[in-house]
């Protein structure tokens, strides 16, 4: 699994999101690079080949929630080998045995996007200067 670390985002690379989510998106990516926690409430279209995976079986299935929900904690981006853009959620709705899932997304499947909360991180003290004023 790739790291998420800080990548530049670019509005283009959100070119294939509807443009009601773009702005949503772009700040919650440009916050966590900038150091803040961001939690995050989606709606997701799968985009690879790759087998569903299989409530039960792979995650608890909650009530209410359909296999296209997630929210959770936003961890970062990155660039494909290719320069596709694509963010990583550690995602509440596919917890199993006391861990969270992750979704890896590509920006063309978001169907729904809403940042839920931002905390910054906390300011570092700096020391009071010394010696004679």
């Amino acid at each position: 699994m790739t790291t998420p670390v800080a990548v530049t985002v670019l509005a283009s690379d959100l070119a294939g999101v509807r443009e009601n989510l773009r702005a949503g998106v772009l700040l919650a990516l440009l916050a966590v690079n900038n150091g803040a926690t961001v939690e995050v409430s989606l709606t997701y279209r799968k985009q690879t080949k790759s087998a569903p995976r299989i409530a039960g079986q792979d995650y608890v299935e909650l009530p209410g929630i359909g296999m296209d929900v997630f929210f959770g904690t936003l961890t970062g981006s990155f660039r494909t080998k290719a320069g596709a853009l694509r963010f990583r959620v550690n995602s509440g709705a596919r917890s199993m045995g006391g861990e969270n899932g992750w979704l890896t997304v590509i920006p063309e499947g978001l169907t729904g996007f809403a940042v839920t909360r931002i905390l910054t991180p906390a300011p570092v003290a700096t020391p009071a200067p010394t010696g004679a004023a």
